[in-house]
């Protein structure tokens, strides 16, 4: 089996559309330059699955050879931009509850973070929005919130309509 080396330049776009092996490693460093984490939280996703009795390879496209882990993009795209996990952006310190509200376009946040950011805005508190996710058929749809493996994410705009329609209104 051999892997494909990742050419100097290029973006995460133009990695995922690409087919064959290539190091673990080296993809996150395209996917993630800042270093934010998106490396260990992909383990720990393995791990779990793992655990679970699941075949990384076949959920993620992961095949460890000797001492490297090795990903088929054809099977690590998908997966990957999927997955909100990837997907969640920080508060920036200094932001206000009317920039938050006003974000446009699709955004994932954790909940805890929102929570603790806000906490003098929103109606609930971080339990409380929990046990409504947690009760609820769909509560990405119906909310904005849902758990995605241990954590609770924020989706923006959904959080927005809903906050406005129950409390704003």
């Amino acid at each position: 089996m051999t892997f494909k080396i990742i050419p100097d330049g290029i973006s995460a776009e133009e990695l995922l559309a690409q087919k064959g092996w290539f190091l673990m490693v080296d993809v996150f460093r395209v996917l993630d330059p800042e270093d934010t984490g998106k490396y260990k939280l992909a383990f720990k996703q393995i791990k779990r699955v793992i655990s679970q009795g699941g075949d990384p390879f076949e959920t993620m496209g992961r095949r460890k050879l000797g001492g490297r882990v090795l990903l088929l993009m054809e099977k690590f795209a998908p997966w990957y931009l999927a997955n909100p996990m990837f997907k969640l952006g920080k508060l920036e310190a200094d932001m206000e509850f009317g920039d938050f509200m006003g974000i446009e376009g699709e955004q994932y946040f954790r909940l805890s973070e929102v929570c603790n950011h806000f906490k003098d805005h929103l109606p609930y508190s971080y339990s409380i929005l929990k046990r409504d996710a947690d009760r609820r058929d769909d509560p990405l749809a119906e909310i904005g919130i849902c758990k995605y493996d241990t954590t609770y994410i924020v989706q923006m705009p959904r959080f927005r309509e809903w906050l406005q329609s129950e409390f704003l209104a």
